[in-house]
């Protein structure tokens, strides 16, 4: 397929195999270490009844969602502001890691804030379909802000590559 007359030989080496075993055994060790002492410290009482209750609700991040913002604005700001080519290759770089923290950031923190805020806003919170939705999503972001910001920066730079390919070729 690419033409050379070679062939890479595939081996496994025991001494890699063994390295790996090793360390998955350490941390096994120490997570069951860890929740032995967990099991110890707790009242038995805590561990019948945590099953039960219920979850808590997420604090705001305010501080990480201006920072992701600010992290946002930049990396917008040093995209569009570029002079020449030979400085957009390390300024695209910077950029591409700006808005990737500034969405992590917003998803994680700024997206609570916001139902947050639509909570204490009582005229529109106390409407009943905004009640359930923004009450039930207040609790969903926290455990769903890091795969919805994973698929948003994924399908930015499927979106990228796509229109750079394109780009070179016309």
């Amino acid at each position: 397929m690419t033409g050379f007359n070679q062939s890479v030989p595939f081996t496994v080496s025991l001494t890699g195999c063994h390295h790996t075993l090793v360390l998955f055994g350490c941390i096994y060790a120490v997570t069951l270490f860890y929740n032995f002492m967990q099991i110890k410290l707790s009242n038995p009482m805590e561990l019948l009844h945590s099953a039960n209750a219920g979850e808590r609700e997420p604090k705001t991040k305010v501080l990480l969602a201006v920072i992701g913002a600010a992290a946002l604005g930049g990396g917008y700001y040093l995209a569009l502001t570029v002079a020449d080519a030979v400085s957009a290759i390390t300024m695209f770089f910077v950029a591409v890691l700006l808005v990737i923290l500034g969405t992590y950031c917003l998803f994680t923190a700024g997206s609570i804030a916001v139902l947050k805020l639509l909570r204490k806003n009582k005229n529109y919170y106390y409407k009943s379909r905004h009640f359930t939705t923004v009450s039930g999503m207040i609790y969903r972001m926290k455990q769903n802000a890091v795969g919805l910001a994973n698929i948003c920066i994924l399908s930015t730079m499927v979106l990228v590559t796509v229109s750079t390919t394109l780009c070179m070729y016309l």
